[in-house]
């Protein structure tokens, strides 16, 4: 199939060099009659395409009967100028293959990799990867909001590597298993961390290369922290949650075995009762904050780093190195689930790439800040691209604000019919602590629906 997605590539390769927005404008307003003569035109040069009784698209299952008609069908098209012709011939093909997609998904579980099904994706800046399903998302996405070739492709996930320059993208298929739960429950069951009312960490400011930076470093004791982690993914589990969510910058260098050590523990493995997905708090260590995504076995999905530093309000900048590395998490049910810590997804660019570039449908942002106004504004841009967001801050923050501070929002976004105030779930603090601990577990639930009403 390798030669097929190569030349697949190639056509929307020449899609994004020579057609401009309005193009898919003017192919919107076609009329049935015109599109049927296209396909009709096509079905004769590439018969195999289509059902031996002329009604529908055939499955395509030997690519090498069909390649050369395709080379030439593109070949036509492009010295005739027959653009309508190559986006039907494209769209014909996305539909041939969502059989190919489905078995192309499958065997990638459980594997983590960076390229493409398409090997000329460096050549073309194009890549090509099977489109996992999303429960929430509408089938026409962005249709409204944008002219795009991806608005007429379904069973294709299209990556345009030109306004990815100098990143890498790594791509994580979750086993099929993994999200049963809630495939059977119909919903998500999150549960966000605010984790816990002290610091533990120490900021260190300095000036380097005529810069003011600051630094953190842990202060805290790591078995207790990694106890309480424990604790709250016990909880989770209680309320047969699929997701865990903790803040930013609360977590330790041992605490990521420690959890994964117990997670795999025979007892647990057993009854089969942890969350589907935790994500621990985050580590700043070595000029990188990073966020660890472990799943319910205990096994390590990705570990994502903050790309966009912090400015405190004196002007001195989080001295972190940014990898450049985005990790794209695909699974059947719900779609493709991106990191992004706190100033990341306040930065404008980033997250319209993430949006729109990788069809994100759920965004996981641990937090430590003051700020959460600004996140709740930012929350309304996603809603255009049917894709939720869970958001925690860390209590010890929340507890220095004169006002009430919010520890978590869940947006609820996608086709699931209800209200504009009811997509908007906010959590405040309850103000009842002892010392450092707090006297409730710790923990906020909520619930992602998918294409259902909900009263």
């Amino acid at each position: 199939m390798e030669e097929i997605y190569n030349l697949m590539a190639e056509i929307i390769y020449y899609f994004f060099e020579n057609i401009n927005s309005d193009f898919y404008q003017h192919y919107n307003n076609r009329t049935k009659k015109s599109i049927d003569n296209i396909k009709s035109s096509i079905a004769h040069e590439i018969p195999r395409l289509f059902c031996a009784n002329g009604e529908g698209i055939a499955a395509l299952e030997t690519p090498e009967s069909v390649l050369c008609g395709i080379n030439s069908v593109f070949l036509s098209c492009k010295g005739n100028k027959e653009f309508d012709k190559l986006l039907q011939l494209l769209i014909i093909l996305d539909n041939s293959l969502e059989k190919q997609m489905r078995w192309e998904y499958e065997s990638r579980q459980g594997n983590c990799f960076e390229g493409c099904l398409n090997e000329n994706w460096k050549k073309y800046k194009i890549g090509l990867l099977p489109r996992c399903e999303c429960c929430w998302e509408r089938h026409h996405r962005g249709s409204q909001h944008y002219n795009r070739i991806d608005n007429f492709i379904q069973n294709f996930l299209i990556i345009d590597y030109r306004v990815w320059e100098n990143w890498r993208i790594m791509h994580h298929f979750l086993p099929t298993s993994l999200m049963a739960k809630a495939e059977e429950n119909k919903k998500l069951t999150v549960v966000i961390s605010p984790y816990k009312t002290g610091d533990d960490f120490a900021v260190k400011k300095y000036i380097s290369n005529e810069e003011q930076k600051f630094s953190v470093q842990y202060t805290g004791n790591a078995e207790a922290d990694t106890d309480k982690v424990k604790r709250v993914i016990d909880l989770a589990a209680e309320n047969r949650a699929s997701i865990v969510i903790f803040p930013e910058m609360l977590g330790n260098a041992t605490m990521e075995d420690a959890i994964s050590d117990y997670l795999m523990e025979p007892s647990r493995q057993e009854r089969g009762c942890s969350p589907d997905l935790i994500l621990l708090p985050t580590i700043w260590s070595d000029h990188t904050n990073t966020a660890c995504l472990l799943d319910g076995t205990g096994a390590t999905i990705c570990r994502q780093c903050k790309q966009y530093p912090y400015m405190l309000p004196d002007g001195y900048e989080e001295d972190i190195v940014p990898d450049r590395v985005i990790h794209l998490i695909h699974g059947e049910g719900i779609g493709r689930i991106v990191i992004m810590i706190c100033r990341d997804f306040l930065t404008a660019d980033y997250l319209s790439r993430v949006l729109t570039g990788l069809k994100t449908t759920l965004i996981l942002i641990p937090s430590y800040s003051t700020g959460d106004h600004d996140f709740e504004q930012i929350f309304g841009k996603l809603l255009s691209e049917d894709c939720c967001a869970i958001w925690t801050n860390a209590c010890s923050v929340v507890k220095k604000q004169q006002r009430e501070g919010k520890v978590g929002m869940v947006l609820q976004a996608g086709k699931v019919r209800v209200g504009i105030r009811e997509r908007y779930k906010e959590f405040t603090c309850p103000g009842a602590c002892e010392g450092q601990e707090c006297t409730d577990p710790n923990i906020r639930i909520c619930e992602l629906y998918y294409d259902r009403d909900v009263s």
